[in-house]
């Protein structure tokens, strides 16, 4: 699924659950760029303070490896700490693993943005819902290699499908994926989707 972001006037017309995530997306558009793109060396995190607890960063360096480079405050308190610095994909369920790098890479490929809602388990044991924006950022070889995010947990009526699972899960790698979009900035989407 892919949806384009349409502006009418200054008003964003894509369907954000979570204010945060609007007001990210409307940063990341900001951020000084030559083309589509911006790099990552003009990302100035301190312009959006408010955002920090809940962003994310990746880097993107092999289809196996997509290292997570900064977490904020609010997410290693959900999450814990022990994700920073480590490669993602050691946190996604084994079975989903190359799925989830596809997806990534997807951002880079196109390159274009990402929204996804899913369910977590938080480290304190409770099962909430997410929103997560992720948004490109060139390297200093003009590739896209990082993914900036926006992470929110989205109260119930938000108007997530409720599914009933009896699946056996790894609290540290459990995720429900609802539903995932890429967002066009102007150079179009990707089609794929984890079946």
């Amino acid at each position: 699924m892919y949806c384009l972001v349409f502006y009418e006037g200054d008003d964003c017309l894509f369907d954000f659950k979570h204010p945060k995530n609007k007001q990210f997306f409307d940063f990341w558009q900001t951020i000084p760029r030559e083309g589509m793109v911006p790099r990552r060396q003009d990302y100035h995190p301190e312009k959006v303070a408010a955002l920090l607890p809940t962003m994310m960063m990746y880097e993107l360096v092999s289809s196996d490896y997509i290292k997570v480079r900064l977490l904020g405050t609010g997410i290693t308190e959900d999450f814990g700490k022990e994700r920073e610095g480590q490669n993602f994909l050691d946190f996604i369920e084994p079975h989903r693993q190359d799925k989830v790098s596809q997806a990534l890479w997807e951002i880079a490929r196109y390159p274009c943005g990402m929204r996804v809602l899913a369910e977590h388990v938080l480290k304190s044991g409770l099962t909430v819902m997410l929103e997560s924006v992720g948004l490109p950022l060139l390297n200093r070889d003009d590739k896209v290699r990082w993914i900036l995010f926006q992470r929110n947990i989205l109260d119930v009526e938000k108007g997530l499908p409720i599914i009933k699972s009896d699946r056996v899960y790894d609290p540290k790698t459990y995720v429900r994926l609802f539903q995932r979009d890429y967002i066009d900035i102007g150079t179009g989407v990707s089609n794929f989707h984890e079946e």
